[in-house]
This record gives structure tokens, C-alpha cells and sequence, in this order.
């Protein structure tokens, strides 16, 4: 599948503009980059990807003192016990950066 990207630009004062860029033609968001907390002049960027639903697979978030960045995941499909096929909206699980999992049914 090919994507084509739209972005759209705000900027506040001198601080560095907050980007969003969209997946098109879904509207779907790919990145959005901000300026960094406390007034910082460099910016940070989250990263979204998506299947072919729209759910959200990942979420790539700036790091902290540990890891550079912290990816949280997202499954639609099985939990381990349970299978069904993808719904929009409805994850099985979630596994967050330190690999901890979150049943939701």
C-alpha cells in the first residue's frame, strides 16, 4: 500500500512549530512534533502507525533517563488464550515499553 502524507504547521512565538503529518487519504495521524517541555528550543516527535482498519498498532513516544524512546503496542487479534479477528477500536492487549501487558477482555 502506498501513502502520501499531508502536513500542517503552528508555531508559537519563537518556539520551534508543532508539526502534524497525515497518512492521506485516511486523515490518519503519522508523527506529530512539538516543541520540548520547559521551553526547550529542540523538539520531540511521536511516531503512530496503524493497520489497515485504522487501529492503532504503536505509539512511539520521546524516552526518558532509561531508553531513548518507549514504544507502546497495541493487538487487535489474539491475547494468548483468546483469538478473534481485528474490530476496530476493540485491542486485546496492550504491552507498554517494559513489556508489561494489559488484558482488556
Amino acid at each position: 500500500m502506498i501513502r502520501t502524507m499531508f502536513t500542517a504547521s503552528v508555531q508559537e512565538e519563537s518556539k520551534p512549530a508543532t508539526t502534524i503529518t497525515y497518512y492521506e487519504p485516511s486523515g490518519l495521524i503519522q508523527t506529530v512534533t512539538r516543541p520540548e517541555p520547559n521551553n526547550g528550543t529542540s523538539t520531540t516527535t511521536t511516531t503512530y502507525t496503524y493497520d489497515s482498519l485504522g487501529n492503532v498498532l504503536t505509539v512511539v513516544t520521546p524516552g526518558n533517563n532509561a531508553a531513548s524512546s518507549i514504544t507502546t503496542t497495541l493487538n487487535y487479534t489474539t491475547d494468548g488464550t483468546y483469538s478473534q479477528s481485528a474490530k476496530v477500536g476493540q485491542p486485546l492487549t496492550i504491552t507498554e515499553n517494559l513489556s508489561h501487558v494489559t488484558h482488556l477482555r
